[in-house]
């Protein structure tokens, strides 16, 4: 239903997903397989109940920590 994209410090791409009905384990490997190899650098999903929505009615699609 929703996603936001976190480029850690350390170099590694985090993927918080909150996931709908369709979602599944085989969802979140391809998510770290396609972004993994178009980035080159390590993909982790992350499954979140909620992403915030900030004062502007808008989610943070893209952080960079």
């Amino acid at each position: 239903d929703a996603y936001q994209i976190v480029r850690k410090k350390t170099g590694i791409v985090v993927i918080r997903v909150v996931p709908n009905e369709e979602f599944t384990n085989q969802s979140t490997q391809k998510i770290i397989d396609d972004w993994s190899q178009r980035l080159g650098v390590p993909v982790v999903v992350e499954v979140v109940g909620d992403i915030p929505i900030m004062n502007n009615n808008k989610r943070l699609t893209i952080v960079d920590e």
